[in-house]
């Protein structure tokens, strides 16, 4: 399987595909492990149909671990995101919308926005826990005494 390859990517087209997918995820269990930002306008696994601002604004993954039949992880990519709150990752669920340029925006639980991005794409991987938390190139934690 392929980083950089598109055929295990799932893209977020309509409001059905996002209500779909927010639906079939246990977001109560679901754990992020890793993510990683980046501000690469042109990445061969991103589609080419991208509604950018014109700002550098960064693209976001994100792994969580959600023991799902699919896979034991659920792997996110929030491409050109505008709007980022700090807490996203925790509680995050999929509940928003889709705008007819393929924009998310996504909400919390009370409707206020927490984040919002030009394309969302997702694949779900069978990894175990110790490669996923190495799947960005974070090869070791840096423990406090190191730190120093």
């Amino acid at each position: 399987m392929s980083e950089r390859s598109r055929e295990d990517w799932r893209l977020i087209d309509t409001q059905p595909d996002l209500d779909a997918l927010d639906a079939s995820v246990n977001w109560d269990d679901a754990e992020p492990v890793a993510f990683v930002g980046d501000s690469l306008t042109a990445n061969p696994m991103f589609p080419a149909d991208v509604a950018r601002s014109g700002y550098a604004n960064p693209n976001i993954r994100l792994l969580l671990y959600v023991a799902d039949r699919r896979g034991s992880h659920l792997e996110l990519v929030f491409v050109d995101c505008d709007e980022i709150g700090a807490r996203v990752f925790r509680g995050l669920t999929l509940r928003g919308r889709v705008d007819s340029l393929k924009r998310v925006e996504v909400d919390d639980l009370d409707g206020q926005r927490r984040l919002r991005c030009s394309r969302l794409m997702y694949r779900f991987l069978d990894v175990d826990q110790t490669t996923a938390r190495q799947f960005y190139g974070f090869e070791r934690a840096v423990r406090h005494d190191d730190a120093g």
